[in-house]
């Protein structure tokens, strides 16, 4: 019964049953002598086959107790093996998740590379920028002093826009130094002929006729200097708008300065998301470090439950060595040699059981080790994080001192423009002047004119004509002072 119960089954375990039932109950009591071989058991058969029955029903008790054993532990292990894959497959998600971490660590990476040589380029313009501005506003203030030799290298520009202001501030002062040269040359003409004219006028008290000749001589430079003074006048607007188009590009220059903060603050939003998404790499990597420690604990516990199944098979092992061993004892039977077999069997059994659990302890013990690792590259991950979330706050302060230097920039500009507007100022109180000089010579004509229409009565007004040719000569005077304040490049 036992033998056939090692099967696990019910259909030889049921026809073993009958088998004992019919020998012990039906022949016993027939013909014990067929069935016991002591005479204690052939005088008593009913008492001894009650005792063979019970010995009987609590072997099949005990096997059917084996049995439904057997197949819950087969159950539980059958449980464990499928939780075993399950956390497999959760390692194989985990390196997965691994590795698209070390991609988020790439590209922040090169987000910050990317941010250092933007803000390095725009350093680079921003310096560039000042020391051209800075060239600039100190050749227009040389300029405002007076000096109209000055000028800048257009060559030495850094952009476009601030080669064309200099190329325009040079041609204004080239125009503005030629048209001075040419109005210190004509005053120097008018104070000449003023002292002619006066010298002229006292020799027109001995001589009519030649103080007529002067008059006249005095109305045509009167008349050429009026056409020289408005020839003037209309260079000096020339100049005016000049300086207004320099103003304009030194405003296309503080918008140029003003567009350079605005990418500064760009620069420093991004950096700003880049730091946001580093700290959320961060937290991630912080929930996969505690998933694997999870991990590595349920591991353990597996660990354990292997052992276990492996001391049950030693168990199991030591059982079927104890059949080999009864086997041995009961001859060389057919029942001797069934039992052996099924006890070579079970100890097979239980060997590959125990080298099973044996495979199964050396696959968790490299999981562990593996989950070690994985969790000790994850630190190391979330160590780097920190540093590159510590590098773009760096880049952050970076760029906002940029936007701080392209503010400075921008008020530097600034104030040459407030410097341009001034020279626009003097020019047009210049224009003025040379209008001033225009009415004067107009004047002058007019009064020769008389002079001349009254040549009969030139004895009488002599004293007038002197008066006015002393006026021209103080005008002239005058205006030889203010032409003095600016220097040339013939004088």
């Amino acid at each position: 019964m036992a033998i056939v119960a090692v099967y696990e089954d019910w259909v030889p375990f049921l026809w073993g049953l009958g088998y004992v039932v019919m020998t012990h109950g039906y022949f016993g009591t027939i013909d014990p002598s067929r069935v016991y071989n002591h005479t204690a058991a052939i005088n008593n058969p009913w008492v001894w086959g009650l005792i063979h029955g019970g010995f009987v029903l609590m072997l099949c008790v005990a096997l059917v107790n084996n049995w439904v054993s057997t197949e819950r532990s087969r159950e539980k292990s059958r449980a464990r093996f499928e939780e075993a894959e399950q956390r497999a497959s959760e390692i194989d998600d985990l390196q997965a998740k691994q590795e698209e971490i070390e991609q988020q660590r790439a590209e922040a990476k090169e987000a910050r590379e990317k941010a250092e040589r933007k803000m390095q380029e725009v350093e680079r313009q921003n310096t560039e920028l000042q020391e051209t501005a800075s060239r600039f506003s100190e050749a227009m203030a040389t300029a405002a002093d007076g000096d109209l030799t000055v000028r800048v290298d257009p060559d030495k520009a850094d952009n476009d826009a601030m080669a064309r202001i200099a190329e325009s501030f040079n041609k204004m002062m080239t125009e503005t130094e030629s048209t001075m040269e040419e109005i210190q040359a004509f005053s120097e003409e008018v104070a000449s002929t003023s002292d002619q004219a006066t010298a002229g006028a006292n020799e027109a008290t001995g001589a009519s006729e030649d103080m007529s000749e002067s008059i006249q001589g005095i109305a045509s430079g009167a008349d050429e200097q009026r056409e020289m003074l408005e020839t003037v006048s209309g260079e000096m607007t020339d100049l005016s708008a000049t300086v207004e188009e320099v103003a304009a590009s030194a405003e296309t220059v503080a918008e140029r300065s003003r567009e350079t903060a605005e990418i500064a603050d760009d620069g420093e939003e991004t950096a700003q998301e880049a730091i946001a998404g580093s700290r959320e790499v961060q937290t991630a990597i912080d929930s996969t470090v505690e998933n694997v420690e999870r991990l590595d604990e349920k591991m353990a516990e597996i660990g354990e439950i292997v052992e276990l199944i492996g001391d049950i098979a030693e168990q199991t092992n030591m059982l079927a060595l104890n059949a080999n061993i009864e086997a041995a004892r009961a001859g060389n039977g057919s029942g001797g040699d069934g039992f052996a077999v099924v006890a070579d069997e079970v100890k097979q059994l239980a060997e590959e059981t125990q080298n099973s659990a044996t495979e199964i302890e050396q696959l968790i013990a490299e999981t562990q080790a593996q989950t070690e690792t994985t969790v000790t590259e994850a630190r190391g991950a979330k160590a780097d994080m920190q540093e590159s979330t510590e590098a773009v706050k760096e880049v952050v302060d970076t760029f906002t001192q940029v936007a701080e230097n392209a503010e400075a920039t921008d008020n530097g500009i600034q104030e040459i423009s407030d410097t341009t507007d001034d020279q626009a100022a003097t020019t047009e109180e210049t224009v003025s002047m040379v209008e001033e000089a225009v009415d004067i010579s107009e004047a002058t004509a007019a009064e020769t004119e008389t002079a001349s229409a009254t040549a009969e009565e030139q004895a009488a007004s002599m004293s007038q004509v002197s008066a006015s040719i002393e006026s021209l000569a103080e005008q002239s005077e005058r205006l030889q002072t203010m032409l003095a304040e600016f220097e040339v490049g013939s004088r």
